[in-house]
């Protein structure tokens, strides 16, 4: 499919090839239709677009053109919803250097290019870590992490500054910065840039806006970890009940935010309630994303750590085998992530009385 006919961008006239020149103009259009494939979850028609896009720019207007650069930012943003971080922080690097020379610091798109950037380092500081045998016990503030988190506060500071305190760039860095602040261990801090999203997301979106609802939810789960139950509670589920009317029940979103609340149940010991809304969430993602996708195998992953914790270990193996079977398949046998699910499928096999089939998953991945 010719993603750019698709869009309605003409390619030099009806006639023209692959090789025309596009123009400004078109290459614009790409951009903005790229980033909206990018929101609309679009994202291997946003690949086919933004790559031709980012190479026809640089051929016809040159490699520090605003247009090539403004392409090359949006590309790294899609980077980063694909997971490819490393080469995001490439590309988002040499956007935003061109931009901070060719239309200066405060600029729009070079504070949105400075935000995406944050974002790739963010990721990338969690990818190494989650590479490294010692995951579970890595601590401190890597460079990217520092990094980030300056990147995040110069993009609240300037565009507070030059485009108000409820740009969407303002909100989204405040949201980036209380995750990267909370994951540091500055719960209190975090807890004032969470509450701030909360608010500034009402004011300019509403209370059921989609938005709105992701801050609440991400304020909810922040709680429900320092053990507020009870205000964990009323924000989740609000978010449930504002994503049910928004979104839909069987939209990814609500069933993500119904897992929250989930959470929130079985840690304030409703345990029938909190495996009934963690059952529902695994079925509505099975059948809206499939059965292998990684919200959905997060989703078992979940239910499975209920089943074990309360005892009900013939529910939880047919779960713990399917994710330790998507692991080994996506991380190999040796990886941290499938070492330690191999380790709980042995144990709970030894507690089943199953203790030859315990030894021949100790033997397989070596745990």
């Amino acid at each position: 499919m010719d993603v750019l006919r698709e869009c309605g961008v003409v390619l030099g006239g009806g006639g023209a090839d692959a090789t025309s020149p596009l123009g400004e103009e078109t290459l614009r259009l790409m951009t903005n239709v790229g980033r909206f494939f990018i929101e609309q979850s679009k994202l291997p028609e946003a690949g086919e677009l933004l790559h031709r896009c980012v190479a026809a720019a640089a051929t016809e207007l040159g490699a520090e053109h605003e247009l090539t650069l403004r392409a090359e930012s949006v590309l790294a943003a899609l980077l980063w919803k694909t997971g490819k971080s490393e080469e995001g922080v490439r590309i988002a690097r040499h956007a935003l250097a061109g931009q901070e020379a060719g239309l200066g610091e405060s600029h729009e798109h070079t504070l949105d290019s400075a935000n995406i950037l944050a974002l790739l380092l963010a990721d990338e500081a969690m990818r190494k870590v989650a590479t490294t045998a010692a995951a579970a016990a890595a601590t401190g503030v890597t460079a990217e992490v520092a990094e980030a988190e300056a990147l995040y506060r110069r993009v609240l500071t300037g565009v507070q500054a030059t485009l108000g305190h409820t740009h969407i760039l303002a909100i989204q860095a405040t949201s980036n910065l209380a995750g990267l602040v909370y994951k540091q261990g500055r719960i209190d801090e975090a807890f004032v840039f969470y509450r701030s999203s909360v608010a500034l997301n009402e004011e300019v979106n509403g209370a059921n806006h989609p938005d709105t609802l992701r801050s609440v939810n991400n304020l909810a789960v922040a709680l429900t970890e320092q053990a507020q139950l009870p205000e964990a509670a009323t924000l989740a589920s609000r978010a449930v009940e504002g994503g049910i009317i928004t979104l839909g029940k069987r939209h990814p979103d609500t069933l993500a935010w119904q897992c929250s609340l989930a959470m929130v149940y079985f840690l304030s010991g409703q345990q029938d309630q909190a495996i009934g809304a963690f059952f529902r969430a695994l079925v509505g993602f099975e059948g809206t994303l499939g059965p292998e996708h990684p919200t959905t195998l997060a989703a078992a992953a979940q239910l499975m750590k209920i089943y074990f914790s309360i005892g009900r270990f013939a529910e939880a193996e047919p779960l713990l085998r399917r994710v330790l079977a998507d692991e080994e398949a996506r991380l190999g046998p040796h990886h941290p992530e499938t070492q330690t699910s191999a380790k709980g499928l042995k144990n709970l096999l030894g507690a089943m009385g199953r203790g030859a089939e315990a030894a021949q998953v100790a033997k397989h991945y070596k745990v």
